[in-house]
C-alpha cells in the first residue's frame, strides 16, 4: 500500500538511504495487525521504502517474533546500517524476566527477512534501550540508554562491539546524565530525566555530534552534544541549545541530494508521524536550515 508520511503513524523513524531509495523503520508493528493481514498478536518490526520521502510503500514484514524469543513485547527503536554489504538491525526488546535489553539482528534485504543475528549487548540487569551502531577509527560501537525507571535520571553508555557484532566487548563505559543538559526538565515534574534516542553524525569537517532526546519546556526535545578528541568514550560535551524543541525528537540524520536532514517524530503526544528538515552543519554541531518539509 502507499502511505503519505503524514498519515503514517510511527515513532523513532529511522532512515537508511541505500541504492536511490529512503527505507524507514521505526515503533511500528502494522505489519502485523489485522488491518494488514496479521493475526494481531505477534509483536514486530515493519519496514517502509520510498522514492521520494513524501510517499511510502508498505508495510514489509522487516521481524516477526520467532517462537522462543526472548523479548516478548516493547519492540522499540529499530535502526538499520549497511556493513559489508549485509543489514544489521538495532533494536529494543523487553521481557518480564530479562527486562528491557538492545539486540542485533541481520538481512540480506533491508525490508524483510531480519533474523536474530547477536546476544544481547547492554548489559545483564540493566533496564536499556535505544541502541545506536557508531564506527569510529576502524572499530565499532554502540551507545544506549540506561532506562531512567531503574536509575531515576537516566544515563547514556558506550560499549565496543567484536568485529562481527554478535557481542559486546569488554565493560561499557558512562558518557552523561540527562539532567546535565541545560535545557532539560524532570519528566511529568517527577524529579526523573530521561535519556532517549541516541545517534552520532560525523560532519563532513570530521567534527561528531550526538543527538540525543529528553524533555524541555516544549516538551519532547532533540538536543545535541559535541565532541573532541580521539576517544570516542570521553569527550562529550553537551551543546546549550536543542536542535529542535517543538515536541519531537528521538531523530537521525541522513542524506539528501547531498545536504543533511533531520528525521525525528512529532508530536511526542499525538499522532506521531515521521518529518524531515534540512540541516546546515555548522563547526562542531548542527542547526536546522529551514522549516520542516
Amino acid at each position: 500500500m502507499k502511505f503519505n508520511k503524514d498519515d503514517l503513524r510511527i515513532r523513532d523513524p529511522f532512515i537508511l538511504v541505500d541504492g536511490g531509495k529512503y527505507y524507514m523503520y521505526g515503533t511500528n508493528n502494522m505489519a502485523n495487525s489485522a488491518a494488514y493481514g496479521g493475526d494481531g498478536k505477534t509483536p514486530g518490526f515493519s519496514s517502509f521504502v520510498s522514492d521520494d520521502l513524501v510517499t511510502f510503500d508498505g508495510p514489509y514484514h522487516a521481524f516477526d517474533r520467532p517462537e522462543g524469543f526472548w523479548g516478548e513485547e516493547g519492540y522499540w527503536a529499530p535502526e538499520v546500517h549497511k556493513v559489508d554489504g549485509a543489514y544489521y538491525m538495532f533494536a529494543t526488546f523487553f521481557s518480564k524476566k530479562d527486562g528491557r535489553r538492545c539486540q542485533i539482528l541481520r538481512s540480506d534485504n533491508p525490508l524483510t527477512g531480519f533474523t536474530v543475528w547477536s546476544e544481547p549487548i547492554t548489559p545483564e540487569g540493566w533496564w536499556c534501550l535505544d541502541g545506536t551502531l557508531v564506527r569510529h577509527n576502524g572499530k565499532f560501537y554502540c551507545i544506549f540508554c540506561h532506562e531512567w525507571l531503574q536509575v531515576h535520571d537516566g544515563e547514556m553508555w558506550i560499549t565496543e562491539l567484536a568485529p562481527d557484532l554478535r557481542s559486546a566487548v569488554g565493560e561499557p563505559k558512562f558518557l552523561f546524565r540527562a539532567s546535565e543538559a541545560p535545557w532539560k526538565n524532570s519528566h511529568n515534574d517527577s524529579g526523573n530525566y530521561v535519556t532517549d534516542g541516541p545517534f552520532v553524525h560525523e560532519n563532513k569537517n570530521g567534527a561528531l555530534v550526538m543527538l540525543w532526546s529528553s524533555f524541555g519546556e516544549g516538551g519532547y526535545t532533540q538536543g545535541m552534544l559535541r565532541h573532541e578528541g580521539d576517544d570516542i568514550a570521553t569527550g562529550w560535551s553537551q551543546i546549550e541549545k536543542p536542535l529542535y524543541a517543538g515536541d519531537g525528537g528521538h531523530g537521525m540524520v541522513f542524506e539528501k541530494d547531498g545536504k543533511p536532514y533531520l528525521t525525528l517524530h512529532a508530536p511526542n503526544s499525538g499522532f506521531e508521524h515521521a518529518h524531515f528538515i534540512e540541516l546546515r552543519e555548522t563547526a562542531d554541531a548542527l542547526e536546522l536550515a529551514e522549516e520542516e518539509k
